[in-house]
């Protein structure tokens, strides 16, 4: 899915070739269970599968593949459905902050929810799997030689673990000027 790597890369501040090579980024994504698909079928009608729930601490980043979500966002609660190349949850990997010495100033909570209305396939990395990819960006910058796809030829065994709980379903929101990654390899 090489697009999907190329767009993630170039929409998302968090995932720019700065922060994380594009060899690391393409292992990333090929990882068993970073893309996952809910199919809808409850009969009824009724659907309560939320990606995000509103006031819920949230470790993961999402962006939608195929299908379409629900944002239901504020205190009158307005509703908007989205579809494909929307993403949630970049705020959970990095923390726009003016002073990077400063620490992350705790979970990322979203003010929105995102229901599932229809059936889905989405990327979904949680925050964990994201700072190893950053550090191992940062080692491959620092070793400087390249092997196979872009990736040095020590890390081309890189496990990235499932830290932040990728087997759990639960923005779109204003970009950073800034990014802090709360980040120590």
């Amino acid at each position: 899915m090489f697009w999907l790597q190329f767009y993630v890369s170039i929409a998302v501040d968090a995932f720019s070739e700065e922060i994380i090579s594009l060899g690391i980024l393409k292992l990333l994504i090929n990882k068993p269970h970073v893309i996952q698909e809910i199919k809808l079928q409850d009969e009824d009608g009724i659907n309560h599968k939320y990606l995000y729930k509103k006031g819920v601490a949230e470790e993961f980043f999402t962006l939608i593949i195929q299908g379409k979500v629900e944002v239901i966002i504020g205190q009158e609660e307005l509703t908007f459905e989205e579809g494909p190349f929307t993403f949630f949850g970049a705020k959970a990997l990095v923390s726009s902050l003016s002073n990077p010495n400063m620490k992350a100033v705790g979970p990322y909570i979203p003010d929105y929810s995102v229901r599932v209305v229809e059936d889905v396939m989405f990327l979904k990395i949680p925050k964990g799997m994201y700072k190893q990819a950053v550090c191992a960006s940062l080692m491959e910058r620092q070793q400087g030689t390249v092997g196979i796809d872009g990736v040095p030829m020590q890390m081309q065994h890189i496990n990235f673990q499932d830290i932040g709980g990728m087997n759990h379903v639960g923005g779109r929101g204003e970009q950073p000027n800034h990014l802090y990654l709360e980040t120590t390899c």
